[in-house]
């Protein structure tokens, strides 16, 4: 299984889809934010990745910047 976690909101998925497979199936339920990047065990991936049992899935919206 896989974790994902979307802010407060957390559920377990199944091992064998991609993250992006995964961010449109969950999206609703974790509101994850159509900018939101995604992150395996700390390292920022890419929707086409496919996390292995065990990791864990996080989507984070990047914190604005002042300039």
């Amino acid at each position: 299984m896989i974790k994902v976690e979307c802010g407060a909101n957390s559920v377990s998925v199944a091992v064998g889809q991609t993250v992006g497979e995964i961010r449109r199936a969950q999206g609703d339920a974790l509101h994850i934010a159509a900018n939101a990047k995604a992150f395996v065990d700390g390292r920022e991936v890419k929707d086409r990745y496919r996390p292995t049992d065990g990791q864990i899935l996080g989507f984070v919206v990047p914190a604005g910047r002042k300039g």
